[in-house]
């Protein structure tokens, strides 16, 4: 691959996705990629994967945890429902 293409390609990458740095014991990552193999996916893909998955089974996705988002979390779970039947015009 030539210089301009690997350049372009650091651009994209840049541009398009964040990083994670992700630290594990020797050895580990191996396995992990070993599984992530088996299951048929990439090590990325893989991980990512289980993170969307524990994120959504918390009923916490990525749009939810914007600040509106996430007042509006906080709100539900602080107070109680109210009855539109028993409030009072001013």
């Amino acid at each position: 691959m030539g210089r301009v293409s690997q350049e372009a390609k650091r651009r994209y990458y840049k541009k398009t996705y964040d990083h994670i740095n992700l630290y594990v014991k020797k050895g580990k990552k191996e396995e992990i990629r070993l599984y992530a193999d088996a299951q048929g996916k990439g090590l990325n893909r893989y991980i990512t994967d289980l993170i969307i998955r524990e994120m959504e089974k918390s009923c916490l996705s990525a749009a939810s945890l914007s600040m509106n988002g996430l007042r509006k979390v906080i709100n539900e779970q602080d107070t109680e429902p109210v009855d539109a039947g028993n409030l009072q015009a001013e």
